[in-house]
Order: C-alpha cells, then sequence, then structure tokens
C-alpha cells in the first residue's frame, strides 16, 4: 500500500500580499500620525544667544609666509613652534584689516592647533584689545574637501546601488535633518531625552518603511509581531 499525503492549501496573512499591506497599514498610520503630532508639539524653539556671549566672526585667508623664531621658552604642545604667520585675506575689507589685506597672526600651538605651511587656506578670528585688534589662526578651510568627499560618496552610492542607492540617500538626509533640527535642539533645550529619542527614531523608521525595500520588511516584522502576540494569548 502506498502512502497517500494530502497537502491541504495553507492560507495564512503572510502570504496574502494585499492582507500584508492591510495590516501593515492599520499598524504604521496610526504611528506615523502620532509621530507627526509628537514632533510639532515638542518642536524645539530656537536657543536663545548667553548674555554677553557671542561668536566671534570668522575670516578666510591664504598663508603667505612664515616667520619662524626660536622659542624663549619650551611650548608644552608645539605645533609650529614661535613666530608670526603672514595671510592674505580673501576679502580684504574685513573690519580691522590692513589696507594691503595682508595681516600677521602669531603661530598658532596647544591642543588641536592647525598646522600651518605656506599656501594653505585658513580661518580666523579677530579680538579687540586696547593695543588694537589681534588676530589669531583657528583651522585649516575644510569646506571643498567635505564637499568633494561627499560628492564621491553620493556617485558611488548611485552607482553601485543605482535606483535603492538614490533612496537610501533620501534617507539618509532625512534621517540628518531630523537629528540636527529637530532631536539635537530639543534636548538642548531641556525636553525630556527619553521622548525625544523615541519620537527621532519613530520619524527615522517610519522614513525607512516608505522605502519598498524597507516597507517589506518592515511589514514582515509587524506581521512576525502580531503573531507571536497571538500565540502568547492562546
Amino acid at each position: 500500500m502506498g502512502a497517500h499525503h494530502s497537502h491541504q492549501p495553507r492560507h495564512s496573512s503572510a502570504e496574502d500580499p494585499s492582507g500584508l499591506h492591510r495590516l501593515a497599514l492599520l499598524v504604521i498610520a496610526p504611528l506615523a500620525v502620532l509621530t507627526l503630532v509628537s514632533m510639532v508639539w515638542l518642536w524645539p524653539d530656537p536657543l536663545p544667544t548667553p548674555d554677553g556671549q557671542s561668536r566671534l566672526p570668522e575670516v578666510t585667508g591664504t598663508v603667505t609666509g612664515l616667520d619662524r623664531v626660536e622659542c624663549e621658552e619650551e611650548l608644552p604642545d608645539e605645533v609650529n613652534g614661535c613666530g608670526t604667520a603672514y595671510v592674505a585675506l580673501d576679502d580684504d575689507s574685513v573690519q580691522g584689516a590692513p589696507r594691503d589685506g595682508e595681516l600677521e597672526a602669531p603661530l598658532p600651538n596647544g591642543p588641536g592647533a592647525p598646522e600651518l605651511a605656506e599656501g594653505d587656506g585658513v580661518i580666523l578670528i579677530s579680538t579687540e584689545t586696547p593695543d588694537g585688534i589681534t588676530w589669531a589662526v583657528v583651522d585649516h578651510q575644510r569646506g571643498s574637501q567635505l564637499w568633494m568627499l561627499a560628492l564621491a560618496f553620493v556617485v558611488a552610492l548611485v552607482a553601485f546601488g543605482r535606483l535603492r542607492g538614490v533612496t537610501a540617500l533620501v534617507g539618509l538626509g532625512v534621517t540628518f535633518l531630523v537629528l540636527v533640527l529637530f532631536v539635537v535642539p530639543a534636548i538642548l533645550g531641556g525636553d525630556p531625552p527619553l521622548l525625544i529619542a523615541i519620537v527621532g527614531s519613530a520619524a527615522v523608521a517610519l522614513t525607512v518603511l516608505s522605502h519598498p525595500d524597507g516597507r517589506r520588511v518592515g511589514e514582515r516584522a509587524i506581521l512576525n509581531h502580531i503573531q507571536d502576540e497571538a500565540v502568547c494569548l492562546s
């Protein structure tokens, strides 16, 4: 006698795409509305500037020469040694700038000080003293390098990921905006960090779920969670 096996078709919501979409929508839609309302309610106000404190204006320029001299005493965190840096300002109309647009600044030293060489693009700040305006080199100009790095990253992501790479960039951009415009200012403004983190992460997660791949993964995760809850309750 041969063994007879009957194969009954199994119907589950996991195999029904339309049912899965509806189920996921019933779960995600209220969460999206709640997240949006929470973000509007918790949206931070602009941070006030403390009284008596203001950011020093920054100017940019190019190092045209370095005049190094022997230090009279040993520097604890020597980077450039002692001497003077000659810097040609990109904008010679800056208040306090010399008429020829070239100024002198002491060579920077100490933790985090930039190492200077002739031709470097630098950032300077000015301070007013009883003897006049003094200038200090605080950093290199990094804008062009950062933009080139970001452009290379975007080109590589789109070249290898194509449409998925573009959508990944959109998700990355939204995540960055949520962090910079909502999460960080809200926490600095004194709002509850845990609540802000939950709302911010929910906004990022819902953005990921809007991607086709993310939506399929999210729907599967939601369905598995509901099935697990049903098993626990039965």
